[in-house]
């Protein structure tokens, strides 16, 4: 009896690994109450920050949000208001980001943004995702490649703030943008994407 429930724990802790890069799952609800969540839809697979646990060489944060002001330039930040959210898969090497820099204008509650080409003042998007893939010639070398996707003022999308609380520092929203690897000339597209954070009021 001990050895069966032995045997199913092993299973269930197998099924339990093969689904944790979160693309079987469903996206988080739109949410504007601070619960740390974050999904959206790559190519139309679900999204979502992810461990793997353990060391990694990986990007440190999961999931983190910043949004501030600077009256004067700040550690190489132009000043004005500046946004990242940034959201990092480990098991799927993925990670999406939304950021601002220098904008003249707070994010305003309940306003729709293009997210465009990143320049001064503008809001804009990336995707990431690396792969290692085994080399012909020696099974024990694995060739590392990595690959980024910028909006432009071609591929782009919209942001649309849904709650900006300064006091509790909470940040939420809706978005989705479509984005180009320049140098693969490959595109991705980015749906439903939905936030609600916890920011931290510096960078």
């Amino acid at each position: 009896m001990k050895k069966l429930i032995l045997l199913i724990l092993i299973i269930s802790l197998f099924s339990c690994t093969k689904d944790d890069d979160g693309t079987d799952s469903s996206l988080p609800a739109i949410t504007s109450e601070g619960k740390n969540t974050f999904g959206c839809k790559v190519n139309g697979e679900t999204f979502l920050p992810k461990s793997k646990g353990g060391f990694s060489l990986g990007p440190r944060n999961l999931l983190s949000a910043k949004y501030a002001y600077y009256e004067y330039e700040y550690y190489g930040l132009e000043p004005g208001y500046h946004l990242s959210i940034r959201a990092n898969n480990q098991l799927t090497n993925k990670s999406v980001a939304i950021m601002l820099s220098g904008s003249d204008t707070p994010l305003m509650e309940g306003e729709t943004y293009p997210v465009t080409l990143k320049s001064e003042g503008s809001l804009s998007a990336e995707y990431f995702f690396s792969t290692n893939t085994q080399s012909a010639e020696n099974p024990n070398i694995y060739i590392h490649n990595s690959f980024q996707h910028f909006t432009t003022n071609e591929y782009n999308g919209e942001i649309t703030f849904h709650h900006i609380d300064e006091e509790n520092q909470i940040i939420s929203g809706e978005f989705y943008f479509d984005c180009i690897d320049t140098e693969n000339n490959e595109t991705a597209e980015i749906t439903e994407g939905r936030f609600d954070l916890i920011y931290e009021a510096y960078f």
